[in-house]
């Protein structure tokens, strides 16, 4: 006797909003060389749902690009993070 073998896929889509504040705004990304959208730490914590610290560890391990401004505010380059599933790392 044969064994039937189904195989499924599944995909996902997430859609994330960020509504224009003084919290995020576009400019380039040095790393990514590109134009990009920044947001603090904070917020991609928030949208991530984990903690701000794993964002900052993922930030010292250079897994997500980010810069500096000069008040020494840390924003974190979107693109680079949605190339990246933090959750899992």
């Amino acid at each position: 006797m044969r064994l039937k073998r189904t195989e499924i896929t599944v995909e996902t889509r997430n859609l994330i909003i960020l509504r224009k504040s003084s919290k995020t705004f576009k400019t380039l990304c040095p790393h990514c060389v590109s134009e990009s959208m920044m947001i603090t730490p904070e917020t991609a914590a928030i949208v991530y749902g984990i903690s701000t610290r794993t964002v900052y560890s993922r930030l010292e391990e250079d897994l997500i690009h980010f810069i500096e401004t000069e008040r020494g505010t840390v924003l974190v380059c979107l693109h680079s993070l949605l190339s990246l599933d933090i959750s899992n790392n």
